[in-house]
Order: C-alpha cells, then sequence, then structure tokens
C-alpha cells in the first residue's frame, strides 16, 4: 500500500491508500472505518475516548486567538504605594 496526500485551499490533506499500480483504492477514512467494524466494543469505547481528545485538542488549538485590546481593563489595578520604599529593605538604602 501506498499513501498520497492532495491538499486543498484549506490546507488540509485527503490522504488515500494506493495500489501497486498507483489506482486509488480507499481513502484512509475509509479503511479506518473497515478496520474499527472488526474491533470488539470494549476496545471500541476506549478508541472513542481517545478520538474525543484528539478531537478537542484540535478544536482549542484551532480556537486561539488574539486578545482584544482593553479586554483585561478593570481586572488588575497597581497599589498607590507600588513604588514606595520598602520597610524591610530600609538600611540596605541608607
Amino acid at each position: 500500500m501506498f499513501y498520497a496526500g492532495h491538499g486543498n485551499k484549506r490546507k488540509t490533506k485527503r490522504i488515500y491508500i494506493l495500489n501497486e499500480k498507483g489506482e486509488c483504492v480507499m481513502s484512509v477514512k475509509e479503511q479506518l472505518i473497515n478496520d474499527i467494524n472488526l474491533l470488539p466494543d470494549h476496545t471500541l469505547q476506549a478508541i472513542s475516548i481517545i478520538v474525543k481528545e484528539i478531537i478537542s485538542l484540535n478544536y482549542e488549538t484551532e480556537a486561539k486567538q488574539r486578545p482584544v485590546f482593553g479586554s483585561g481593563k478593570g481586572k488588575m489595578w497597581i497599589a498607590d504605594d507600588f513604588d514606595a520604599p520598602l520597610e524591610e529593605l530600609k538600611e540596605y538604602m541608607e
């Protein structure tokens, strides 16, 4: 079996399984579905958990956006005496 990828405008790849003559036999998705259908139920449950985790990781990386300017306004503050000398360091400052 050989694998061939084809890209599109979204930068995703569709991968196909080719035979020795270079003819497309089936997509990897179709092969994966065929393989999954042969597995027992307890194995399918484990695979389902793994697939859901992979999907959530993909969505998290795609969903990351730059923060909106000013979105943190009011969430932080600086004390009025922020740059006042500290009592603990008074002897070092003399």
